[in-house]
């Protein structure tokens, strides 16, 4: 699957949902908001500086794929947390709204934690772009199907990297849409002179509600953490959600699951993350990807498309030579 369109509106939601709780709250959350934002900011820059060093370090060309899209998330980190930082800051030092419609500590409590949202999502976004991505499609060195060319202990390494982003940038979501929700309910029970009204209970209730259904994803993250018996691209065979028999190379890992593929070019079938530890072991593919061959298993692999990406190129050549060959002059 491609990401970048994922990706280009986490950018778009970032930046306005940043707009909105600037021109809402003022310059009193420019402060906290413009923190967050450096720090997201500085990571996808960080990660992105080290991924630009790797490549020019690297004797291979990227395909054509790989340089359009890079080009699309560089666009949406620049769109998405680095202009909304730098204008955050701007607000923050010029004063740009010194009456906003939102006063108060809980609004800017509120439109802090709305804007963490977009914001650890889109950063989250990017450390698979930047670092997930390359190892499992192959930019620097052999994708992950070709198991037998990597350690076994990087493949499960880079499983772990994968659900630990994915694990924190949906524990700072879930804890922001809890305090949010608290917030919002308390303000508005609050009777006309001023006494809360069923504020705590609904503030409770509402929290609960969240911890009950998050827990136990955020639990079955951490255990797949610090068990990480499962690489990426290994085989094995496991139990879906419904109980039915799956089994294939792992080409993903979320919290919802690893994502496992039974055959090229299909869709994945996902095994949650509980029913990792009964998860079976499969021999794996010696086939795939060996030598010359490309079995197409890996949406976008690398390996792929630089090949894609010559004989295009190479076609092209071709016919200008042709052109160039026909021409009377």
């Amino acid at each position: 699957m491609n990401p970048t369109p994922h990706l280009m509106q986490q950018a778009a939601a970032s930046a306005v949902v940043v707009a909105g709780t600037l021109i809402l709250c003022g310059t009193s959350c420019a402060l906290p908001l413009a923190i967050v934002l450096s720090v997201s900011s500085l990571l996808s820059i960080g990660f992105g500086v080290w991924y630009w060093v790797r490549l020019h370090r690297s004797s291979a060309e990227r395909s054509d794929f790989r340089r359009a899209e890079d080009k699309v998330v560089r666009t949406c980190v620049l769109a998405g947390l680095v202009v909304p930082c730098v204008t955050t800051w701007m607000f923050f030092i010029l004063d740009a709204i010194p009456n906003p419609e939102l006063h108060g500590p809980s609004a800017v409590v509120a439109g802090v934690l709305a804007c963490a949202v977009p914001i650890a999502i889109l950063t989250s976004s990017t450390v698979d772009w930047y670092v997930i991505l390359p190892f499992v499609r192959g930019v620097f060195g052999p994708p992950v199907c070709r198991t037998t060319e990597h350690p076994e202990v990087m493949l499960r390494a880079y499983g772990k990297y994968w659900i630990m982003h994915r694990w924190l940038a949906e524990l700072i979501c879930y804890v922001s849409v809890a305090l949010f929700i608290a917030i919002a309910f308390s303000a508005a029970t609050v009777s006309s002179d001023g006494n809360a009204v069923l504020a705590p209970a609904l503030a409770a209730i509402s929290a609960g509600g969240i911890v009950g259904y998050a827990f136990p994803r955020l639990k079955s993250g951490w255990e797949f953490f610090f068990s990480g018996k499962i690489g990426l691209g290994e085989h094995y065979s496991g139990r879906a959600g419904d109980c039915s028999d799956i089994a294939g190379m792992v080409v993903d890992v979320s919290i919802d699951g690893i994502g496992l593929l039974a055959k090229p070019d299909a869709k994945p079938e996902i095994m949650p993350l509980t029913n990792c530890n009964s998860a079976d072991p499969l021999p794996s593919r010696t086939s795939i990807c060996a030598g010359s061959k490309c079995d197409r298993w890996l949406t976008h692999c690398e390996r792929y498309e630089r090949a894609q990406s010559s004989n295009s190129r190479g076609r092209t050549d071709a016919g200008g030579d042709i052109e160039r060959s026909s021409d009377p002059s």
